[in-house]
């Protein structure tokens, strides 16, 4: 009061301490009735020997091999100094985007400067999902011993990391570590196949029986291996050869399908099992790497207009010939010469080298077709003229990409640098 006047009152009132604490429990179950969980990635580091090849990071993996974790390397550690907020998405005042981002904003706020924030919106479903991993690994943390208990914590990282969705613009948080996109055909950083042991094994079936045509032998030997499990495995290939079979087969469909591309039509190939997660770790890995490096090139570069260029080919999931030749033409515009000092000579050259490299790895991986890259011949002479192709070819390291694709003729593409 003031004056003698009364200015506000609450019109719940507690007279005893009990009623007060009640009060207190009922505000806690409206809470928990919803759930607002905060997960800290410090504590998702693998703890025992059993989960050491439990990563949240796909790519570079060879930082944290035999859970011996370096100290914090920025746009590479996904433990430190992160965490993922996970809120639900079906109550009323979170339906609207503008409401959400009201939330988000204050989380933001009350945030440490140095801890970066990943929040999530769920629904009931992938909610329910997450918090029966999320109640598993507290019990599973709050035991004395961590490597006891029947837990699978791969899949709570999966739950965590590749099956929810945020808003537009924090999935540049899911694009720096490649979250959702290591075990999946498709992601924003690129397209890499399938590939996976059932398919290889099926596959592997299917070339004792299954018979083909000279020209299904040459699109199998440039399509990926990608499982179908909506199709039924078909008789022919499952079905064994018995020694009752006398019929002849004819000449034309006893050619047996091969993996990787024949030198004649007829020669068989021996199939190779290609870890799918390892090898998206791998690209995406290459791919970041340089996103990363022309980045930082294009922060020091007072063109603007060449900045822009060299930032939005990068980003390109798929970038065209066209694309490329634009930047190569505009670089080679903008090299150093006399007065001319848009670009220093290590830049120039950095840039050739890393855009070129990530123009052929987007080419080259997914099982592509890389015969149109004979039409890159004449901007690869072009760039001949500024620097030595052998120092691109290089840098881009013909021999991981072959490792992964075993399939591509690599001599096609060493020509290309003569």
């Amino acid at each position: 009061t003031a004056a003698g006047e009364m200015l506000a009152w609450n019109p719940q009132l507690y007279t005893t301490s009990e009623m007060a604490c009640e009060a207190v429990k009922r505000a806690q179950k409206l809470i928990n009735r919803e759930g607002l969980h905060v997960v800290e990635h410090i504590l998702l580091r693998p703890h025992c020997e059993n989960n050491c090849g439990c990563y949240l990071l796909p790519h570079q993996a060879e930082l944290f091999r035999q859970c011996d974790f370096p100290d914090l390397v920025a746009g590479y550690d996904p433990y430190s100094f992160i965490a993922t907020v996970v809120l639900p998405a079906w109550p009323e005042r979170f339906r609207k985007d503008g409401n959400r981002q009201v939330i988000e904003n204050m989380l933001q706020r009350e945030a440490p400067a140095h801890v970066l924030l990943r929040i999530t919106w769920l629904m009931p479903k992938e909610f329910c999902q997450f918090e029966s991993y999320y109640k598993q690994w507290i019990r599973w943390m709050a035991k004395k011993t961590v490597c006891n208990g029947p837990f699978d914590f791969d899949g709570f990282l999966q739950v965590l990391t590749r099956d929810v969705e945020t808003q537009d613009f924090q999935e540049q948080v899911n694009e720096l570590f490649d979250w959702k996109t290591s075990c999946e055909e498709q992601g924003p950083v690129i397209k890499v196949a399938a590939e996976c042991k059932v398919a290889v094994e099926s596959t592997a079936k299917a070339v004792s029986a299954v018979t083909t045509s000279d020209k299904a032998v040459t699109e199998a030997a440039t399509k990926p291996i990608i499982e179908d499990k909506t199709k039924p495995v078909s008789e022919a290939a499952t079905k064994p050869v018995t020694e009752d079979e006398t019929k002849p087969v004819p000449e034309a469909i006893t050619k047996p399908v091969a993996i990787a591309e024949p030198k004649s039509v007829g020669q068989t190939t021996p199939l190779a099992y290609i870890d799918a997660s390892n090898k998206a770790r791998i690209v995406n890995g290459r791919l970041n790497a340089r996103k990363k490096a022309i980045k930082e090139l294009a922060a020091d570069i007072k063109d603007k207009q060449l900045a822009g260029m060299i930032t939005t080919f990068s980003e390109a999931a798929d970038p065209s010939l066209i694309q490329y030749q634009q930047v190569v033409d505009k670089i080679i515009a903008d090299w150093p010469s006399g007065k001319k000092k848009i670009l220093n000579k290590k830049q120039a050259t950095s840039l050739l080298s890393l855009l070129t490299g990530n123009y052929l790895d987007k080419y080259t991986f997914g099982g592509k077709d890389i015969s149109g890259l004979t039409a890159a011949k004449p901007i690869l002479d072009q760039i001949k003229t500024k620097m030595p192709l052998a120092d691109i070819y290089r840098e881009w390291n013909a021999a991981t990409v072959k490792k992964y694709e075993p399939s591509l003729d690599m001599t096609q593409i060493e020509n290309l640098f003569k």
